[in-house]
């Protein structure tokens, strides 16, 4: 079974449409959305906004079904000028942005027992950058960054841009999904499709008018990536 997460309705809205569901298990406050795509059974849910509200989400979804891997779509900012809304970003590790424990002398983004950058799944990794290729969506494959933050100022950008130079998009769920399923022992990948790039328009904006769009591009994506 494959487990599929994403932060908002408009982003799980997207993927429902086009799946075949068969059954809602409703867990605390969340609906997992039992059901089939492309002849694989997968399991949907809405994990929130937040790193928190994401972990625990992804904590219920994996002791409560078989889940073989983890996809984790959703809309982010980009942090590249080259970028345009739409962009695809795909995972091939996530971290941080907003853990600092420099007072113990370790880089920002680095916990205890925990590596700064947790990987992706290769192989998904690999088979998403071909399925972008051959849907002639732009993509770009690196690092994704979280943290509690809509990151809408210059100073915000900044601060990621030196302590994470090789960070192509910021987040708020990210790097918490890769975290629980590292602990779990579970393979991820993380799709983000760009709503706003910084400095190409007021992101807030952007984010309010490109967000179904990135939505939809995500969604088509999933639904490729479950394809044998």
């Amino acid at each position: 079974m494959i487990g599929i997460i994403g932060a908002m309705q408009e982003e799980v809205s997207a993927l429902l449409n086009k799946a075949e569901i068969t059954k809602e298990n409703k867990l605390l406050d969340t609906v997992f959305y039992e059901g089939i795509i492309e002849g694989k059974e997968v399991v949907i849910l809405q994990g929130g906004i937040g790193k928190v509200n994401s972990a625990i989400c992804v904590s219920l979804l994996l002791t409560n079904y078989d889940i073989d891997y983890v996809i984790n779509i959703g809309s982010a900012g980009g942090l590249k000028q080259e970028q345009n809304v739409g962009d695809v970003v795909v995972s091939n590790a996530v971290a941080y942005h907003d853990v600092d424990l420099s007072a113990f002398a370790r880089p920002q983004g680095e916990l205890p027992d925990l590596p700064r950058f947790i990987s992706a799944d290769k192989g998904l990794v690999k088979k998403a950058s071909q399925i972008l290729d051959g849907m002639g969506i732009q993509e770009n494959v690196g690092l994704i960054v979280s943290g509690d933050q809509f990151i809408s100022q210059e100073n915000q950008v900044s601060k990621i841009k030196n302590d994470f130079p090789e960070a192509l998009c910021s987040e708020m769920e990210a790097a918490s999904v890769g975290h629980t399923c590292y602990k779990y022992n579970i393979p991820f990948i993380i799709t983000r499709s760009l709503s706003d790039v910084f400095g190409k328009g007021a992101s807030s904006i952007q984010f309010d008018e490109y967000l179904k769009v990135a939505s939809e591009q995500s969604a088509r994506l999933c639904i490729e990536l479950i394809k044998d």
